[in-house]
């Protein structure tokens, strides 16, 4: 007799990360929240991660391991997942994170209980190697119980400055997805940018718990602490771009406050890009990059002064000072 699909499918990309990865798997196997999936796709590890990720497993039936034929990146991992999800709800980790015992069974509770499609809560960071707390603002969220649209939430967050891409402080039903045909975009970096944003435009009823119960890992050698790189790049500016597509493809289901909310947000990444490019000195690539997506004519609409600021690098390379 076949098996009812598990209510919450969790999605974890996994690359070399055998020091951090048992841990991490325990975390959501030791759920109290019990009706679940655990998809793990392996993007072609080559250390000890594959035979320590099943020896956390314990051969437990709920989990599904998949490799990738070739390392094809986080995002192209999580569409992975993504499909082969069974469970109506969704829950997006990472491998080297740690999440509280009761996260879950909190997030469904309320999802069963007020009829919502879209859950977010707070975060705590720490240092691998000291275990000593880190600042993270972003993680945190307020706490706000009364379901509303996600546009709306977006917004509410955005004024408190307790917005986060991170796709591991959310519970959404898979529905949200097929709505949009939202996906991760494959090849780049910074994939939660546009992801995450317009998962909240999507949303119908949504709330916000302040309860700290994502643990995030900070490490060297991992995406958020590699020395910024033409790659950072790229996936600022290709997270613009999908931010700005979808703006005009959804214009008129977005109210005005959202609309603005999305440019603020649009402005935030691309200065973000250029932070990144002076940082890996590539501001002419990265003017060549928003010319050709973007335009200089939507760039000047978003931020009036990121137009100027390329005019200065491109005197900056005619003098030979800037490549």
């Amino acid at each position: 007799m076949r098996q009812p699909s598990p209510i919450l499918s969790i999605i974890m990309p996994m690359h070399n990360v055998a020091a951090w990865v048992g841990p991490a798997i325990r975390s959501i196997l030791d759920q109290t929240w019990r009706d679940l999936e655990l998809i793990i796709v392996d993007d072609c590890s080559d250390d000890a991660s594959g035979r320590i990720a099943e020896a956390a497993c314990h051969g437990d039936a709920r989990v599904r391991f998949v490799r990738q034929p070739r390392q094809q990146g986080q995002s192209a991992a999580r569409n992975r997942g993504l499909e082969l999800a069974c469970g109506s709800y969704i829950y997006l980790f990472d491998s080297d994170d740690l999440l509280e015992p009761d996260t879950l069974a909190t997030c469904m509770q309320r999802i069963k209980q007020d009829d919502l499609d879209f859950v977010t809560f707070s975060g705590t960071a720490f240092d691998d190697e000291t275990g000593a707390a880190i600042q993270a603002r972003e993680f945190r969220k307020p706490n706000l119980p009364m379901p509303q649209p996600g546009q709306d939430l977006f917004v509410a967050l955005l004024r408190q400055k307790s917005f986060s891409s991170s796709c591991c402080l959310y519970v959404f039903a898979r529905s949200l997805l097929d709505e949009t045909a939202l996906h991760f975009d494959e090849g780049y970096l910074h994939e939660d940018e546009a992801f995450t944003t317009i998962l909240y435009c999507t949303s119908h009823r949504s709330i916000a718990m302040s309860a700290p119960f994502f643990r995030r890992r900070f490490r060297s050698g991992s995406t958020m602490t590699k020395p910024r790189g033409l790659s950072n790049v790229s996936g600022c500016v290709k997270a613009a771009t999908r931010l700005a597509e979808y703006r005009r493809r959804c214009g008129e289901s977005l109210s005005q406050a959202c609309h603005q909310a999305l440019r603020r947000r649009q402005k935030s990444v691309m200065r973000q890009a250029t932070i990144n490019a002076l940082l890996c000195r590539n501001s002419v690539q990265l003017l060549t990059m928003l010319l050709g997506q973007i335009g200089l004519r939507q760039i000047a609409r978003i931020d009036p002064l990121l137009p100027a600021f390329y005019g200065w690098c491109l005197l900056q390379r005619a003098f030979g000072r800037l490549r």
